[in-house]
């Protein structure tokens, strides 16, 4: 009796520890992904003759099923001419491209509040981009705001926006044993960051330009 219990016990342990998600669930493998790398934030087109350099036939897709995926996400992307469910030489695909930051890295750490720089990856600052396509429409896509019903608002005087520096120059392991050597996991703290400054009794201190272009100096405007 007690070996068929334990026999039940290890069956539902083996299957809860493969019913665990890899992250990879966004692939599907009868389709064709083109990865492209982005390490710098900003708009990004790819035009037909990019993608006929890459080798895929473009002119036999119909661009209403191109999809792109950034972090195992659905990316909206906006293509150019796509309604008439031909890439022509003219069409071209855009989207918002972002770089590789440390945000989806918090989850190697013991808690969210550990993770000391989300801004800068722990690897690397490239994120892969990849470009696909299926058999049916209803992707994701950036549509044009063509609304010109603004004149009874008033515009407003300003905007907030965050403005930060992010360093990277150091990089510290974290938490160390009694014996100055870091653990094989990352703890808290561990990642990169700028030089040391400031301590208990001392006087070192770190003076950094934070930028703020076009800021607002008007009435209202928070302090400098």
């Amino acid at each position: 009796m007690e070996r068929f219990l334990l026999s039940i016990v290890l069956f539902f342990t083996t299957v809860t520890i493969v019913a665990q998600p890899f992250g990879n669930e966004w692939i599907d493998y009868d389709q064709r992904y083109y990865k492209i790398p982005i390490h710098e934030d900003g708009v990004y087109r790819i035009t037909f003759n990019d993608l006929a350099n890459a080798g895929i036939a473009i002119s036999g897709i119909n661009p209403q099923h191109i999809q792109m995926y950034a972090n195992g996400e659905p990316l909206p992307i906006y293509i150019s001419g796509e309604a008439d469910g031909v890439f022509n030489a003219n069409d071209y695909i855009e989207f918002v491209g972002r770089r590789n930051d440390g945000r989806k890295e918090s989850i190697l750490f013991p808690s969210e509040a550990a993770h000391a720089n989300r801004d800068y990856s722990l690897y690397n600052d490239t994120l892969h981009h990849f470009l696909t396509w299926t058999n049916q429409g209803g992707n994701p896509r950036i549509v044009n705001e063509t609304d010109t019903d603004f004149n009874s608002y008033t515009p407003a005087q300003y905007l907030w926006k965050e403005s930060k520096r992010v360093f990277t120059n150091n990089y510290y392991q974290g938490e160390l044993d009694a014996f100055g050597v870091s653990a094989a996991y990352y703890t808290e703290a561990e990642g990169w960051m700028s030089g040391r400054f400031g301590f208990p009794g001392g006087s070192i201190s770190l003076n950094v330009d934070i930028p703020t272009p076009f800021a607002f100096t008007g009435a209202g405007a928070p302090p400098a």
